[in-house]
């Protein structure tokens, strides 16, 4: 059995690594060639207007669908209760944002964003016809099979916005390539699956999933409209234009720790939900996923870094010089993102919803603060304080980690500080003797010192990485 799980496991990180890796691909030449066609104030538009969108699909699924993944024998009852509650809710959200449009647009004080959200609103309801799908081949582990789907849908999506940009629709370019993505997602989905919803309904199943669901609801609706709050903080107080340059900053960085993040969210719920009745198991895999994330998060972070500059000229042109230094601030946040969700995740697989659901609060009122240091001292210290305001998050995380599974908060801080020295020491010389960060020759200088740093301390995520790449080499000669 566990055997199996572990080649399901890896498989299906591997594969939802390289479906994640070709999206990332798809979505930045997307982003490169709108980001030409298109100005900074129009990408501040759509970003306006896509807080309001994100939050809604937290009320499409209402944690159900995590309810299905975790609980391990579901009937066809509860799957199609399920598709219909979340067909219900798509339809009466996208209702509600297309009235809510105009009181959106009032707010900051733009009528093309009223407009931008009424296509907007038809997200909520494309998206639910394909989510217990999801479900199902998250829950099963078929990662390979979600790959080309979300590749697919992804490169027909991009493909639609970029022929409406050069067509000189502006704004709707992306409109276009969000509302197509969603559509081919779901088509893919339904085509593909062999699970159909049966004409059944029962309120009974749905309440026992609840008491699961209700905290994994709250939760996603804190998360979501935390993570939108900075994007909703710039888009009042501050230009559209400058939003717009904040926007691609923290698009680029959210697709580079998307690469890990998202991967670890979609696999490690699934995975550990099968490992509860297991402790030993459970937790060695718990310290391997950390020793992972960190390998991952030290490396991209300090490449990105020292890049920062020839990252967004070379790909995003110019005009779009204010973005580097938001960049680089803003990419040390890959450092403690990914822990997030193998936190999370961890914590609901047990069955911890409801602590799940206060630390995160916990967390989330603590990323209150930087949007008060941001009103008074601009958009850099935004950024700045709020890189410092998720470290406080994450140690607070490896408390909560502590309380409720008895993993050794000391054990879990040593592991996560130890590969980041060398980042630290650089940037600190920087800092210090005010050197130039954006050198080809300090990116290349840090690469090697990490390299052989890690070598050098015989690094557990550094060798689970190379032997995680060999067995999917070993998978894909086979396959």
């Amino acid at each position: 059995m566990n055997k199996n799980l572990g080649k399901q496991v890896r498989s299906g990180f591997g594969w939802d690594l390289i479906g994640t890796f070709f999206k990332q691909i798809s979505v930045l030449t997307v982003s490169v060639v709108l980001a030409r066609l298109l100005s900074p104030e129009e990408f501040g538009i759509i970003g306006m207007a896509m807080v309001f969108v994100n939050l809604s699909q937290v009320f499409v699924e209402v944690g159900f669908l995590q309810g299905l993944i975790q609980k391990q024998n579901n009937t066809q009852i509860i799957y199609s209760s399920v598709f219909f509650i979340n067909i219900f809710l798509g339809l009466f959200v996208g209702a509600f944002i297309y009235v809510l449009a105009p009181l959106i647009g009032n707010f900051y004080e733009s009528s093309q964003v009223t407009s931008v959200v009424q296509w907007l609103c038809f997200i909520p309801l494309i998206s639910s016809f394909g989510s217990v799908h999801n479900a199902l081949f998250v829950k099963n582990l078929n990662f390979k099979s979600l790959a080309f789907r979300t590749i697919f849908s992804t490169l027909i999506g991009g493909s639609v916005g970029v022929v409406m940009a050069f067509l000189g629709y502006g704004v709707y370019a992306i409109v276009g390539q969000q509302i197509s993505t969603v559509f081919f997602f779901s088509f893919i989905l339904w085509w593909k699956s062999d699970w159909r919803p049966s004409w059944v309904f029962s309120l009974t199943e749905l309440k026992e999933l609840s008491n699961f669901s209700a905290f994994v609801f709250l939760d996603n609706l804190f998360r979501r409209f935390f993570l939108q709050l900075d994007t909703l903080f710039i888009g009042k107080y501050f230009s559209a234009t400058t939003l717009g340059f904040y926007s691609r900053a923290s698009s680029l960085n959210q697709q580079i720790n998307g690469y890990t993040t998202n991967s670890l969210r979609k696999v490690l719920f699934p995975t550990f939900s099968k490992l509860q009745d297991d402790p030993k198991l459970f937790k060695s895999s718990y310290f391997k996923v950390f020793e992972i994330s960190i390998f991952f998060g030290s490396l991209i972070t300090g490449c990105c870094f020292f890049l920062a500059e020839d990252i967004i000229i070379t790909l995003l042109g110019e005009k779009w010089q204010p973005s580097v230094l938001i960049f680089q601030i803003l990419v040390f946040k890959t450092i403690f993102q990914p822990f997030g969700a193998l936190i999370g995740k961890s914590l609901l697989a047990m069955g911890f919803s409801k602590e799940n659901f206060k630390l995160g609060l916990i967390r989330r009122v603590i990323l209150l603060s930087p949007l008060y240091i941001g009103y008074l001292e601009g958009i850099h210290a935004f950024t700045i304080a709020l890189v410092i305001a998720f470290g406080i998050a994450f140690l607070i995380s490896l408390g909560a980690v502590q309380k409720y599974l008895n993993f050794s908060f000391t054990k879990q801080l040593c592991i996560f500080i130890i590969p980041l020295l060398p980042l630290m020491f650089m940037v600190t010389i920087c800092y210090l003797f005010k050197i130039d960060t954006n050198t080809f020759v300090l990116f290349l200088t840090f690469l090697v010192t990490q390299f052989i740093y890690l070598f050098t301390i015989k690094n557990k995520g550094l060798y689970l990485c190379l032997n995680l790449i060999k067995s999917k080499k070993k998978m894909i000669f086979k396959s």
